[in-house]
């Protein structure tokens, strides 16, 4: 299932973060990390975020502005790009955040923790996590098995080996009772229970029948699901738009997903039409006019 293999990829970056692999062993595999052009001096450059590009040398970790000045020192183990002012840094194997000049604005103490989002970020202490605020507040406790980020104002958390919603300010919102969720997406996400997908709301209510053999997040509209090794799409109230009728299919990006049948690849549109690659498509697919 592609959500489970996409959670699975989530966990391992994460635990790999957490032992300082990231994006150090990992560099040659990040599409953001690039060689350095304008100087020898650095080793490796990320991209700029917010204003500033994390560099690396002999194995440390630093900021440079866009003149490539130095205006964090490279003494960091490990360290991650700007998120909402803060950057996650790593120091003698522990977790904190600094700022724009370097200022120590969160204890280095966390045992793990991940960048800003939505002016919450998720740490963690001896195994357990919670969330703390831009001050060091710890606004939620720590107290989860595994959490995820803040979307749209609700971040998925799991407690017993079951998943649930909490809100920022930590009440639970939607049960901690399925087998596995999703971040919310476009008002939705997609859960799991008894091995089957399905999507509810922000309230908690299914929007759908947990039926699915795979669901995906919504995008631009439409979520793609999987029933009996067919791939097809459903909008936001559960209708199906697209028919379930596809060896495998891609998410809607920029009004086109990408689809394949008796083994071969074409593009649709939200109406179901073949607008790309159509030679490929069945002589009885509908083509847009």
């Amino acid at each position: 299932m592609k959500n489970i293999l996409l959670y699975a990829l989530l966990l391992t970056a994460t635990l790999t973060y957490a032992q300082g692999l990231l994006p150090e062993e990992k560099v040659k595999k990040e599409p953001s990390a690039q060689p350095v052009q304008q100087t020898k001096k650095y080793a490796w450059k990320d991209k700029y975020y917010e204003g500033l590009a994390m560099v690396r040398l002999d194995k440390k970790y630093g900021f440079i502005d866009k003149t490539g000045k130095e205006v964090i020192p490279i003494k960091y183990d490990n360290a991650r790009g700007f998120s909402e002012g803060l950057a996650l840094v790593k120091l003698n194997n522990r977790y904190g955040f600094i700022d724009k000049t370097g200022k120590e604005v969160i204890p280095i103490k966390y045992d793990d923790a991940r960048s800003f989002s939505e002016g919450l970020a998720s740490v963690s202490l001896n195994g357990e996590y919670g969330f703390i605020d831009k001050t060091g507040k710890e606004v939620i406790p720590i107290k989860y098995d595994f959490v995820g980020d803040f979307s749209e104002g609700l971040a998925n958390v799991r407690l017993n080996n079951k998943w649930g919603f909490i809100d920022k300010t930590g009440k639970e919102v939607i049960p901690i009772k399925y087998d596995h969720t999703w971040l919310f997406s476009e008002g939705l996400s997609s859960v799991l229970l008894n091995n089957k997908w399905g999507f509810i709301d922000k309230t908690g209510k299914e929007v759908t029948p947990i039926k699915y053999d795979d669901a995906e997040s919504p995008s631009e509209g439409l979520a793609e699901v999987k029933l009996n090794d067919k791939y097809g799409f459903i909008d936001k109230t559960g209708k199906e738009v697209i028919p379930i009728k596809y060896d495998y299919a891609e998410g809607f990006s920029e009004g086109l997903a990408e689809v394949k049948l008796n083994n071969k690849w074409f593009y649709i549109n939200q109406k179901g039409e073949c607008v790309k690659d159509c030679n490929n498509a069945p002589a009885d697919h509908p083509i847009a006019k």
